[in-house]
């Protein structure tokens, strides 16, 4: 009896903790939407967010589309979700996340039934940029190639965008 006491009281745990998750979709204007599961430990959020270009990206790559989306307040979920982003470049749009002068390309699936991507275990809101298509991170460093030495320091999905002139590290994207 004791057993089957147990076991109730496990389902019914279960039953309670799935009754109080439930999933959301928080929508980003046109951009983008975070699709994901409540938690009962999620705390308030700042979801304030621009769509403020970064320059020294634009410069660098001058024959790609780009769709900005920085989140200031940098929320972060209890629980992991998907961000969904319309498809600037159609099937060859990227998604990037930039921090620190870094762009970092994203793992993404194509929809295309809807036409948008779709990045999934995204627990943290940042800087997200939206390429039309790839980008060349071996040769994306301002004012020209990356050299051989900076070549074998950067990895294939990442690279460092710098300025020329000094920018305050405000924290922001």
């Amino acid at each position: 009896m004791k057993k089957l006491a147990a076991l109730l009281f496990a389902v019914m745990m279960a039953m309670a903790t799935a009754t109080t998750a439930f999933g959301f979709t928080l929508e980003f204007g046109e951009f983008a939407a975070f699709v994901g599961e409540s938690s009962p430990s999620q705390q308030e959020q700042n979801f304030y967010f621009t769509t403020e270009e970064i320059p020294q990206i634009l410069e660098q790559y001058t024959d790609v589309d780009f769709e900005v989306l920085t989140f200031k307040g940098n929320p972060s979920f209890a629980r992991t979700g998907a961000m969904v982003f319309h498809a600037l470049g159609g099937k060859d749009t990227a998604i990037y996340r930039y921090a620190d002068g870094v762009l970092e390309q994203l793992d993404s699936v194509y929809d295309e039934a809807n036409d948008r991507v779709i990045v999934d275990g995204i627990k943290k809101l940042d800087c997200f940029v939206i390429a039309s298509k790839s980008l060349d991170l071996s040769t994306a460093q301002e004012g020209g190639s990356v050299s051989s030495n900076d070549a074998e320091e950067q990895t294939e999905d990442t690279v460092q965008i710098t300025d020329t002139e000094a920018n305050p590290n405000t924290g922001a994207c």
